[in-house]
């Protein structure tokens, strides 16, 4: 990942160290399953040696695994228990079952906060109204707090998604060369889980099941999928001619190298192209479910680069969502233009319904609001004595209905 989008908790939880110190673990508690006096040696062992001395040999095997464990066996003094009845994926697929959990957990931090930006915002304009739109065009008067609680409600669902997806893969294996723990003890492999906080594979091949990592990608695709719905839409509110919110814009700051008046939605922008490129990675991370017989290594490539990078792009994407919600700004004075620019046309449905209500067939009241409204005809909101307060268009008591039940769920 380049460093403008990286995360430095995220970079720690994948960096070369935190892995290797993991690897190193995972040896050592599957060593002392057979002899508790190794843990001693264990714990005089160089994490930074280990990892240097690994990246010669692995120049020489091609194989980082056995790289790791000959550097290892060079700092204890007798190899004998070391590696003893595991094969390569016992060691890597356990090691990023902890890595992808414990990203899940930060992750899972920013969006807590974002969901609590988007509550806020959400209350704090509960009654401002604004015009609701549909294909692009002018539907009902509703307000931003309703509007931007729609988003709010998504987010439970990503949250929960994504917690759900931590527990999917929170599954690690001691379980040899073809999972069937054909030298080893199945309790060595509960052990060693238990220690590491994670479960044991019901049952593995050569490796954990890749149905569980791509459902974790997928989550975080259909993160991005909600990242980009919520970007587009302030890009769309801050459209010339709407103009209804804006990014905040610093002392400073400009939008245009070559035009000074210009303010752009460039962080939502940002988002909307990261987005995009954090849904990429879900089709890959599919294709690595089929696997040739009990394993081959194609997967292996894709997620070096996958997963790591889906993570940084989701919290830093999440984070800066959360820092355009506290800082956008709601102008009422185009919200209220926008609503007076559509006249009577934006309660043609509220004035349908009174019609229908006061004895005209529904297909006469459409036809006759349409044909006044295509011709540009002020709406006769009192047909038969009807009489609808283009002040009050929004029904208040439903609005907090409706945050009630949103709000009162989580």
């Amino acid at each position: 990942m380049i460093s403008r989008y990286e995360d430095e908790q995220i970079k720690r939880v994948f960096s070369e160290a935190n892995r290797i110190r993991l690897f190193l673990d995972i040896e050592k508690k599957a060593t002392i399953y057979h002899d508790s006096e190794q843990e001693a040696h264990f714990n005089r062992v160089s994490l930074q040696k280990l990892i240097s001395d690994m990246k010669e040999m692995e120049k020489r095997t091609k194989h980082e695994t056995m790289a790791f464990v000959m550097a290892l066996s060079e700092q204890l003094p007798s190899d004998n228990l070391l590696h003893k009845g595991l094969t390569s994926s016992d060691i890597l697929d356990t090691c990023l079952a902890v890595q992808m959990r414990d990203a899940c957990l930060i992750l899972e931090e920013e969006v807590f906060a974002f969901m609590d930006s988007l509550r806020k915002f959400s209350s704090e304009h509960k009654y401002t109204p604004m015009v609701g739109r549909s294909h692009g065009k002018a539907g009902e008067v509703i307000t931003v707090g309703l509007s931007f609680l729609s988003y709010y409600s998504e987010w439970k669902r990503t949250l929960m998604r994504l917690m759900y997806a931590r527990e999917e893969i929170s599954y690690g294996m001691i379980s040899g060369p073809m999972g069937n723990y054909s030298n080893l003890p199945v309790e060595l492999e509960q052990d060693v889980c238990v220690d590491l906080g994670l479960k044991s594979e019901p049952i593995s091949t050569q490796v954990i099941p890749r149905d569980r990592h791509a459902f974790l990608m997928s989550v975080l695709g259909l993160l991005g999928a909600s990242l980009e719905r919520i970007s587009t839409h302030i890009r769309n509110l801050s459209q010339s001619g709407i103009e209804e919110v804006a990014e905040s814009f610093s002392k400073g700051q400009t939008g245009s190298s070559a035009m000074p008046h210009k303010r752009n939605p460039i962080l939502s922008e940002n988002v909307s192209g990261l987005a995009r490129l954090l849904k990429s990675y879900v089709s890959p991370s599919l294709d690595n479910v089929s696997l040739w017989y009990e394993r081959d290594m194609s997967h292996s490539s894709v997620e070096r680069v996958t997963i790591e990078d889906a993570f940084h792009l989701a919290t830093f994407a999440v984070r800066r969502m959360t820092k355009v919600i506290k800082g956008l700004y709601v102008d009422e004075d185009n919200l209220k233009r926008n609503i007076e620019r559509e006249g009577d046309s934006i309660l043609s449905h509220t004035i349908l319904c009174e019609m229908m209500s006061e004895g005209m067939s529904r297909n006469e009241a459409y036809r006759k609001i349409q044909e006044d409204n295509h011709s540009k005809k002020e709406l006769d909101s009192s047909v038969k004595g009807i009489s609808i307060d283009s002040e009050d268009p929004i029904d208040l008591e439903k609005i907090d209905l409706i945050f009630s039940r949103t709000l009162g769920e989580f």
